[in-house]
């Protein structure tokens, strides 16, 4: 199982990092570049990805219900998560397999 919290001031990113890719935005952006999805649809989103204590951690910078990506989106996400997890893994003895 997987871990969560929506209190704003705990985000497993290290410090350093979260305050670095805050300076342009870690959020919602305000926009809607591509539209809206659902009539409640926030718009854009930034968000970091990283690493704590053997576990992969997405920090979004808001609370979140659903994501919506275009499949190039989706692809980089995938990407990104499987490279996190590789460097998650390094250590532990634990073997991953990607069936696709």
């Amino acid at each position: 199982m997987s871990n969560h919290s929506d209190y704003p001031f705990d985000s497993p990113i290290p410090e350093a990092i979260a305050k670095a890719i805050r300076e342009p935005l870690i959020g919602a952006t305000g926009t809607h570049p591509q539209g809206k999805l659902t009539p409640h649809d926030e718009g854009a989103i930034q968000f970091a990805i990283g690493v704590k204590d053997g576990k992969v951690c997405i920090d979004f910078g808001t609370p979140v219900k659903w994501l919506g990506l275009e499949p190039g989106q989706a692809l980089e996400l995938a990407s990104s998560l499987i490279q996190h997890a590789k460097n998650a893994a390094k250590g532990t003895g634990s073997i991953l397999t990607l069936n696709i």
